[in-house]
């Protein structure tokens, strides 16, 4: 793979150390909370997804950003829903996951993972990929009805 590191790079790969930290700090003190355990998820989910998306950053060829972007998805939609259980946890509110509720909670990212990952089938999501014009290694995204429900998605 080849790779062309930028300052998306570098502030990504910044992103991972801290929030590896803080989840080893978590780790570390586990016992005192309930809302450890989740935290430390989220927090290691924040990891893997800004790893992804620094990689993303950094790749040259299409096929690999479109494969990283892919990536990408998996783990926005983990920490949005790790983060729901977090908050659930830190506010008392644990008994309302049942594992229905935890199942019903996973769907939603799971069918978008999906939808990303079976894009090529479909088109919903990118419908097509345009370079940069101003010569970088950056991809600009043509996005489709897809992309735009999953957005719904992560802002409600």
């Amino acid at each position: 793979m080849l790779f062309q590191y930028n300052l998306y790079f570098v502030l990504l790969s910044l992103t991972v150390i801290i929030s590896t930290t803080v989840a080893f700090a978590a780790w570390q003190r586990r016992s005192i909370s309930l809302a450890s355990k989740p935290f430390i998820s989220m927090m290691l989910a924040i990891a893997g997804y800004a790893t992804v998306a620094a990689m993303e950053a950094a790749a040259i060829i299409l096929r690999e950003k479109i494969f990283w972007s892919k990536l990408e998805y998996v783990g926005s939609g983990s920490v949005i829903t790790l983060f729901l259980i977090f908050a659930m946890h830190f506010t008392n509110k644990n008994r309302w996951l049942t594992p229905r509720n935890t199942a019903l909670l996973w769907a939603i990212p799971t069918f978008n993972m999906i939808l990303v990952a079976t894009n090529e089938w479909h088109g919903l999501v990118w419908s097509g990929f345009l370079p940069d014009p101003k010569g970088s290694n950056f991809v600009i995204y043509q996005h489709n009805v897809g992309f735009f429900w999953i957005m719904t998605c992560v802002y409600i």
